[in-house]
């Protein structure tokens, strides 16, 4: 579907095909904010239901769920690689005070090894962090749908 027009200050949508290449016998155009609300009274109706309203708030749990397990993930694999990367700028300081490097070339290591350290540090504090979940409850969707 695609906009037609507007006709009285209101949009009208039309088949796509049939506006573009005009190969298809749908030639009705219909008035979006009239499909929007029968779509929307239909899912109120459709979630005023007790066993689809569960339905919706095992679904939305579940993905709550998974979406905070991802981020846990995420979280501890930047973790790791910062523990690492630490690990190794302390043994490139040990190398240096064992005078197993050349002053320049730890220095330079120990500096890309900063700059990669801050970056992770960076990745880490701007990662999304777990939200609580907030549950919906039926008496909360009834609150809502009855405004």
């Amino acid at each position: 579907m695609s906009i037609k027009d507007k006709y009285k200050s209101r949009r009208r949508i039309q088949c796509s095909t049939m506006k573009e290449s005009r190969s298809c016998d749908n030639t009705s155009a219909y008035y979006l904010d009239e499909i929007v609300e029968a779509c929307l009274s239909g899912l109120k109706d459709h979630l005023n239901r007790p066993e689809m309203l569960s339905k919706l708030l095992k679904s939305y749990n579940a993905e709550r769920t998974l979406l905070a397990s991802e981020v846990i993930e995420k979280t501890k694999i930047v973790d790791h690689k910062i523990d690492l990367l630490s690990k190794k700028v302390e043994k490139i300081w040990a190398d240096y005070d064992l005078g197993h490097f050349d002053p320049a070339l730890a220095n330079e290591r120990i500096k890309k090894s900063e700059v990669r350290l801050k970056l992770l540090r960076n990745k880490k504090r701007h990662c999304p962090t777990c939200q609580r979940q907030f549950p919906f409850i039926p008496q909360q969707w009834q609150a809502l749908s009855n405004t």
